[in-house]
Parts: structure tokens; C-alpha cells; sequence
């Protein structure tokens, strides 16, 4: 393996094994696939691998279960997580666990793209550890305590009890120049995870932007629509997404960073 994008792909299903296969054919990446965890493993102890795709729901040792093996044995390799609007939870339990990100089921092939195109552009270094949530950690719901989604979104608690909700800069930089953000419909609801804003970016990629607490749509900042360099200019002052009325917060919070 020359290749300085290597992938690895995880599934029991030979059919989306070969459809992912398909989606990067005509990328620069040298992809290699396991049917199971045991079989990736092997295939981890014996090559170079720079990103491992993974369902999260397979017979046997499942993803969960690999992304803790991989964090272990090889640290600086990135994880994204397939998972299903059903299995939610356990995906946020993945970025607890420290996956990079996840992707929901049924992605299209930009989606799967995007996703992958912001890994590799993370710096290595940056790669964050196992467990990185402390059980420790000061989660009390409070006016201007900041929680993260990492490598997606942000949300501040406002004097009101609503949340307003940010892109994380971290994302912001692997996306490159933004040239326009789609926010989502006021009064819309909304549950954690979800993809709650897109943007385009100049390469022509688009960017889904997950969200990182459930509730109903209630404000967008239309500021942001006219001046896009506020996301990273003043993110937390004029540079927000939309605001939330929360739903769950007092559980949700869990699955999220508490932020300085």
C-alpha cells in the first residue's frame, strides 16, 4: 500500500460493500473490504490504513466493538460509522467512543463523499481519543454553557432556556470556502443527529452539518445567510445558525463535549 488514502471497508453485506466500493472507484483511494470485524482486524494487524468505514449493526463483534479495538491497536486511524435513524443513540455513543463521525442510512453518494473528503483533510494529530466525555464533566444545563458535537455542530444555552445552535470551526476548516448555507425550516422539529443545515462548498462538494440537540425550529439567523465568514468570525455572536426550542436536553447533553 503507497497510496497515502487507504480505506477500509466493514459490512456483513456483500451488496453495500460493493456499492461503496463503486461510490470511490473512480477516486484516489485504495479501498480494501471486510464482511466482518474479525476479518478487518486481520486485515488492520497487516496494512496501512488511513480511514475504516464500519456498520455499527453486525453479527458477531459489531462496530462499536471494532472502534474500540482500532482506537486501541492503531490510534491515529479515523472512523466513520454507518448507522440507521433507528440505531441513533449508539452512533452518538460512537463519537463518545471516538469515531470521527457517522452516516446515516439511506446516504447518497455525496453525502458518503463529503464525509470522507473532511476526514482526510483533519489533521492527523488532531485526532481525538477514546472515551474523550468524561463522566465527570460539569453537564448542568446552564445559561451560556457551550456543548459540541465534535466536527459538526455547537450549542450555547441562552438565558430563555433556548439553545442556539453553530457550526463547529473545526468543521469550518476541513469544508474549505464556503460559498452558500442551507438552514433548516422554521417551526420544523428536529432530533439530535439529524442533519439540521448544509453547506456548499467552492470545490462544489456539499457538506451535511448534524445536529447536536433535539427540538423545535423556532429562529434562523438570516445575518449569516448575507455574511458566510461570520461562522468563523463571530460564531458564537452573530455567526449562529438557528436557534432551538429543546426538547431533551437534560439526557441529550451526555452524548455531547462539554466545551470551554
Amino acid at each position: 500500500m503507497d497510496k497515502t488514502n487507504n480505506i477500509l471497508l466493514v459490512d456483513d453485506e456483500p451488496v453495500v460493500l460493493a456499492s461503496i466500493k463503486r461510490i470511490f472507484k473512480k477516486d484516489d483511494y485504495l479501498v480494501d473490504a471486510a464482511s466482518s470485524a474479525d476479518e478487518a482486524i486481520k486485515l488492520l494487524d497487516n496494512n496501512n490504513y488511513h480511514l475504516v468505514i464500519s456498520d455499527i449493526m453486525m453479527p458477531g463483534m459489531n462496530g462499536l466493538d471494532l472502534l474500540s479495538v482500532i482506537k486501541e491497536k492503531k490510534s491515529s486511524i479515523k472512523v466513520i460509522m454507518i448507522t440507521g435513524y433507528a440505531t441513533m443513540a449508539t452512533a452518538m455513543k460512537a463519537l463518545r467512543k471516538g469515531a470521527y463521525d457517522f452516516i446515516a442510512k439511506p446516504f447518497t453518494k455525496e453525502e458518503l463523499r463529503s464525509v470522507v473528503i473532511r476526514a482526510f483533510r483533519e489533521p492527523a494529530d488532531y485526532a481525538r481519543e477514546s472515551d474523550m466525555f468524561s463522566p465527570g464533566d460539569d453537564k448542568r444545563i446552564e445559561p451560556g454553557k457551550l456543548f459540541k458535537m465534535p466536527n459538526h455542530s455547537w450549542a450555547k444555552i441562552c438565558a430563555d432556556g433556548c439553545v442556539i445552535i453553530g457550526a463547529d470551526p473545526n468543521f469550518i476548516n476541513q469544508v474549505g470556502k464556503i460559498v452558500n448555507i442551507e438552514l433548516p425550516t422554521v417551526k420544523d422539529d428536529i432530533k439530535q443527529g439529524e442533519i439540521c443545515a448544509k453547506v456548499s462548498a467552492a470545490d462544489g462538494h456539499i457538506h451535511s452539518i448534524g445536529c447536536p440537540l433535539s427540538g423545535r425550529i423556532i429562529k434562523n439567523n438570516e445575518e449569516i445567510l448575507q455574511d458566510i465568514n461570520l461562522l468563523l468570525e463571530s460564531p458564537q455572536n452573530k455567526g449562529w445558525l438557528f436557534k432551538i426550542d429543546p426538547t431533551n436536553i437534560e439526557f441529550e447533553v451526555d452524548n455531547l463535549e462539554l466545551s470551554e
